[in-house]
């Protein structure tokens, strides 16, 4: 499977009529919902990039007391070694069938395979 880069209007969209315009579920772009540019540090427009930074949604839970938090703007979760928390994204994307994405960050890493419209929910764990 190639890697395919991150460029707004050709593989990543932002609104659903472009969705729609690039062929929909059975497409090749990724639509991505409530898109931040920022995230995807391309360089000038029509560059590519081969991430874009998933940010933190509103809610988390901490596996070490059981219950969720909320994460309002500015805010941190701190992670110790051992410990784990399950984030929401503040994204919604679909992943089209040929496309999988890889997660690697400071705390750990997940693969994400082929997924219809949705906000992630991901696993991290503090390691050091």
């Amino acid at each position: 499977m190639a890697v395919v880069p991150l460029v707004v209007g050709r593989t990543v969209v932002t609104t659903e009529e472009a969705f729609q315009h690039a062929g929909a579920r059975d497409g090749e772009c990724m639509p991505i919902r409530g898109f931040d540019e920022t995230q995807l540090s391309a360089g000038e427009p029509g560059e590519s990039n081969l991430s874009y930074d998933l940010r933190v949604g509103a809610e988390y839970k901490d596996h070490r007391y059981g219950w969720k938090g909320s994460i309002f703007e500015n805010d941190h979760i701190t992670l110790v070694p051992g410990s784990a928390v399950i984030i929401e994204t503040e994204e919604s994307l679909h992943l089209p069938a040929q496309m999988f994405t890889s997660s690697l960050g400071y705390t750990g890493s997940s693969k994400v395979f082929p997924i219809r419209f949705r906000k992630l929910i991901l696993d991290t764990t503090g390691t050091s």
